[in-house]
């Protein structure tokens, strides 16, 4: 399967365009923008070079040559560390010498004790500049270096194995492009035939085992993808050991393939983004972690569905299935449709050719996500422009669905059967007051940033509350009009 950069391809490149960063005006007002006063971070989101670090069993080791390579290029570039931990290594000590402490007092001083991480430095190694990423079970064990090559996110990769330490500096392994790279690993039609699962987590322990045993049942249930893969974002750095042994045994009880991949509080837009990348199967899932699968026989239906709407063309163009709700804002079809109960829901005589409820929407929230990796890659993932790194990024789900239709695609929804919030409690961004009010403010302004990068294309034109719409909507809501009559046509 051929690897596709993140930015948009040529055919599409003047669709995109205007749609590839939120407004200039609105950025400079951004009272939530990043410290530095930026609206990328190059250093996180487009280092220079990547450096993998291939074969280390020994913490020490590693951490010595995240200190090499640190003292090397701290006047040279930006770079960033992702270290491939072989069978035996302690990963735990690893990242415990690697970590700033959390619980640092904010800047703000208004109590945010929930995970802020403060750029520092120990033992000479930054935590946000590195990822320590474990492989289980085949194929991903075979080639774990394939793994951190794809989810690398630097121009320039040099691989720095254990031997290097003996070298002196001037003798580093030299860069060569990521893109050639890409184009040199070996590629297997493996992807075709497997479906992966990228799980967002921080800190919910109670959910880490029934999540990992529902989500590898998941092998064998589906005819189109009885390959499984799981990838997980520690995003706290916590719950290692959990997350380790329930993967270990999914791998041996259902011949699943899996990856840990403790990052430094990243947060979901970047986690999303750069696990996907490393992603070997053709279609994702993506979940937060306190999404919880249903049992087998309900699964084996969910993944049917989902492969009848993305793998047939009779739904020309559809992108992206969401498992939570979907809002259509203009039309006779006006309205909040969400598959959790007491809200309202899919009306009935919306289904698709199996007979199980599905509508087009233009506004689907996250929660989970199904997309066709192909595409998600193609179309320019989800926008990082609307989260700091480790902050919230609220409606970047909008942006996604939006910039989709926009495009030429569609997205829609569908009852995933998950359960919502299943940990029942409050973490993250509703941990405390603080990080709650702070959500609310980068809301206020996520909204203003797609509504004005989609201006004229999108248009609020009736009230999902009432569920009173225009009789004549026009841009996207149009299209979704139109995409649901087709729908009802073909059922009829």
């Amino acid at each position: 399967m051929r690897e596709v950069e993140t930015g948009a391809p040529p055919t599409l490149a003047a669709a995109a365009a205007e749609t590839r960063y939120p407004n200039k005006v609105l950025a400079l007002r951004d009272m939530e923008k990043c410290d530095c006063g930026k609206t990328t971070c190059k250093t996180y989101d487009n280092p220079t070079a990547t450096y993998i670090l291939p074969g280390y069993r020994n913490s020490s080791s590693a951490l010595r040559a995240i200190n090499l390579i640190q003292t090397t290029n701290a006047r040279r570039d930006d770079h960033e560390n992702v270290v491939v931990a072989l069978p035996g290594m302690n990963v735990n000590k690893l990242l415990q010498s690697l970590e700033v402490p959390w619980g640092i007092q904010d800047r703000e001083k208004d109590g945010y004790l929930a995970g802020q991480l403060a750029v520092g430095k120990v033992g000479g190694a930054y935590l946000e500049r590195t990822t320590v990423v474990e492989t289980f079970g085949d194929p991903l064990n075979k080639r774990p270096v394939d793994v951190a090559l794809r989810f690398a996110s630097g121009k320039f990769v040099a691989f720095v194995p254990s031997r290097a330490l003996s070298r002196p500096k001037e003798q580093m392994p030299p860069r060569r492009l990521r893109r050639q790279l890409l184009r040199t690993m070996d590629k297997t039609c493996e992807a075709r035939s497997t479906i992966t699962f990228i799980v967002e987590y921080f800190r919910r322990p109670k959910l880490i085992n029934i999540i990992a045993r529902r989500l590898s049942f998941a092998a064998g249930l589906s005819r189109r993808f009885p390959k499984v893969e799981i990838l997980v974002n520690n995003d706290g750095l916590t719950d290692r050991d959990a997350w380790a042994h329930q993967l270990l045994l999914a791998t041996k009880r259902s011949g699943v393939s899996a990856a840990i991949f403790h990052s430094g509080n990243i947060h979901e837009v970047r986690a999303y983004n750069r696990m996907a990348r490393a992603a070997t199967g053709s279609h994702i899932v993506f979940m937060q972690d306190d999404d919880v699968p249903p049992p087998p026989p309900v699964l084996r239906h969910v993944l049917g569905q989902i492969t009848h709407l993305l793998c047939t063309r009779q739904y020309r163009g559809l992108a992206l299935v969401g498992g939570l709700s979907g809002t259509i804002e203009g039309g006779p079809y006006t309205g909040k449709y969400s598959t959790r109960p007491g809200r309202r829901p899919i009306p009935p005589n919306f289904k698709d050719k199996t007979g199980r409820k599905f509508m087009y929407a233009p506004l689907v929230n996250m929660g989970p996500f199904a997309v066709d990796r192909s595409i998600f890659l193609k179309v320019g993932m989800f926008h990082q422009g609307y989260s700091c790194r480790g902050e919230p990024g609220i409606q970047f789900d909008f942006e996604f669905s939006l910039r989709l239709w926009k495009l030429g695609y569609r997205a829609g929804i569908m009852d995933f059967k998950m359960g919502y919030q299943a940990s029942g409690q409050a973490s993250g961004t509703r941990a405390n007051r603080f990080m709650y009010h702070k959500r609310k403010r980068i809301d206020t302004r996520n909204q203003a940033f797609y509504s004005r990068m989609y201006s004229g294309f999108y248009k609020i034109q009736g009230d999902y509350h009432t569920r009173r719409g225009t009789n004549n909507p026009t841009g996207v809501q149009k299209l979704a009009t139109d995409a649901n009559r087709e729908l009802l046509r073909r059922i009829g």
